[in-house]
């Protein structure tokens, strides 16, 4: 439903990379994943500064397991949002599929160090946990229940 009316708004507005943005993500959340990215990728083009565009269109294609191209779309938000730990969270995350253990740590300990709510902490220290069984770093003591999947 909200799809729909994103749609609708977007014929409306086409230019608008709010509502791309959003009409990406609904279509995202509705299983439509090459009409998540195309929306996505308007987004950006009209305006490349908008993080949450950049953030899903990094989602979409990691869901889709092109790796490489979600850490490209994450690299201008490291250097446009700092000090967002989600950021760094989803880099380490990809830097780990892609085989980079050392760079996935050193990108979730930036997490961390950005001082993320509790449970979001505790997703990343479980995340450090597991990287750092499996070939060292920084492990992050106690962490929440997470699956394989979050790193």
């Amino acid at each position: 439903m909200a799809e729909y009316h994103f749609r609708r708004a977007v014929a409306a507005h086409p230019r608008s990379s709010v509502l791309r943005c959003y009409a990406g993500i609904a279509a995202a959340r509705g299983g439509h994943a090459a009409a998540a990215e195309a929306h996505l990728r308007a987004a950006v083009a009209a305006d490349p500064r908008n993080p949450l565009a950049r953030f899903e269109l990094a989602a979409v294609l990691a869901t889709a397991g092109r790796h490489a191209d979600a850490l490209a779309e994450l690299a201008p938000l490291q250097r446009t949002a700092p000090r967002e730990a989600a950021v760094w969270f989803q880099t380490g995350r990809l830097l780990r599929r892609l085989g980079r253990p050392a760079d996935a740590i050193a990108a979730l300990n930036a997490a961390l160090d950005l001082g993320p709510p509790p449970a979001d902490a505790a997703t990343i220290r479980a995340a450090l946990d597991r990287l750092a069984g499996a070939g060292g770093g920084r492990a992050g003591g106690a962490g929440g229940e997470s699956s394989e999947d979050d790193v």
